[in-house]
């Protein structure tokens, strides 16, 4: 079933994956500052292998929690969730990015707002989470514009390109 999310953006859609992305998601997503940025199941470089196997995963999944962000018909980056376990079923941590020749325009803001509707009006999520490290100042600009608060300032715990780094911590909950 393909999945197409509207956004308040013009040009820009949040969509099922479709095989036809590999390529463009493999050149987009190979990228240092991209992986820098993500966790480390996050592989670099980033392979039209690995783009392909991460479609045949995201086309799988039901429900489907991984979409493609398509900007004026290309793939410009990804946005999903990971879904909690047992007592957390009902929370999502997510996570979005973007290649980076479509950072700073808006985009992740209007796919992410996209994201929130369908995650807690379509999949009954009760609270999302979210975090960036220290240097990912720009995702947690997206994160606030998109009504998460910062929840607080994790020190030293994560670990990204062998250095320990300050995590912060945002969530949402569904208004009203």
């Amino acid at each position: 079933m393909e999945l197409l999310l509207k956004t308040s953006m013009e040009g820009v859609v949040v969509r099922s994956w479709q095989a036809d992305d590999a390529l463009q998601l493999s050149s987009i997503a190979n990228d240092m500052d991209i992986w820098r940025n993500l966790p480390d199941s996050f592989p670099h470089p980033y392979s039209l292998k690995d783009a392909e196997s991460w479609m045949e995963r995201s086309m799988k999944e039901r429900p489907q929690y991984n979409l493609a962000i398509i900007v004026n018909g290309k793939v410009a980056g990804s946005i999903g969730m990971r879904p909690g376990k047992d007592v957390m079923r009902f929370v999502g941590e997510v996570t979005f990015w973007l290649g980076k020749k479509y950072w700073s325009k808006g985009y992740a803001s209007a796919a992410l707002e996209a994201y929130i509707k369908y995650a807690f009006h379509q999949l009954g999520f009760r609270y999302l989470m979210a975090f960036h490290f220290t240097w990912g100042d720009d995702a947690g600009r997206v994160l606030k514009k998109n009504g998460f608060q910062r929840l607080g300032t994790l020190p030293n715990a994560g670990n990204k390109d062998r250095e320990f780094v300050d995590v912060m911590l945002y969530g949402l909950a569904p208004k009203g």
